[in-house]
């Protein structure tokens, strides 16, 4: 197959994502973490790959030849809310247009013969906002917070828990839902890699980061126990 003629879809563009990842050098970071369809806003948006890498956040979001960008103002409004870095990969025929319609902050890539090059850099912006960290978390996150921190609420209601955790110092929050993040994807992340086992990544492996997967359903688990370890380590 002539990979220079190919128009590459959404699987095929995560693929590549992944290999450029991965090739990268992290010798002297935390190993990254790649997760794939990653929800946020209730539910309302899902980015398309999100790596967790040096305590940030970052999201890709994937716009093949045969997608339009109707909904992608939206999208990355809502990404910017959420991650420390957007990066928006699309095919060429997009290109002129995502320039126009995107913030300065994102960064623009392009798909083409097989490779991704930069377009524009964008920049990092990192997410101060309490109600983003919160959000990301699940109600037995919330809980095992609240406890930890000493904050005492009349139930155990998310709504209730989110209101009182606005009281928490950002910092604590940021490092708490990353942690939690990471220790709910990490395994599954682990098992892609052992699978892939250093071979070029191809568009039918990204199922096996779908968080979904039942095989992977006891990985998405967070124990009381879990979250105490994980806030003991942050403090």
């Amino acid at each position: 197959m002539n990979i220079y003629k190919m128009k590459f879809l959404e699987g095929d563009i995560k693929a590549l994502i992944i290999q450029s990842l991965l090739d990268g050098n992290y010798s002297n970071d935390e190993p990254p973490i790649v997760i794939n369809e990653f929800t946020i806003g209730n539910y309302a948006r899902r980015a398309d790959l999100v790596l967790i890498k040096n305590n940030e956040l970052h999201a890709y979001e994937v716009k093949s030849e045969y997608d339009s960008l109707v909904r992608l103002e939206g999208q990355i409004s809502k990404y910017l809310e959420f991650f420390d870095k957007v990066t928006v990969v699309l095919t060429r025929k997009h290109i002129n247009k995502a320039k126009t319609m995107l913030p300065i902050n994102v960064q623009i890539m392009e798909v083409n013969e097989g490779k991704i090059k930069v377009v524009r850099r964008g920049r990092k912006v990192i997410i101060k906002n309490k109600n983003s960290f919160i959000s990301l978390m699940t109600c037995a996150e919330l809980k095992s917070l609240a406890s930890f921190m000493g904050i005492k609420t009349d139930n155990y209601r998310r709504k209730t828990l989110e209101l009182a955790l606005l009281s928490v110092n950002v910092s604590m929050l940021r490092d708490y839902c990353l942690m939690c993040i990471q220790k709910k994807y990490k395994q599954q992340y682990m098992d892609f890699l052992k699978i892939t086992n250093g071979r070029y990544i191809e568009s039918k492996d990204i199922s096996q980061l779908s968080i979904h997967k039942k095989n992977n359903k006891n990985n998405i688990n967070t124990t009381p126990k879990s979250l105490i370890n994980i806030l003991n380590m942050i403090e």
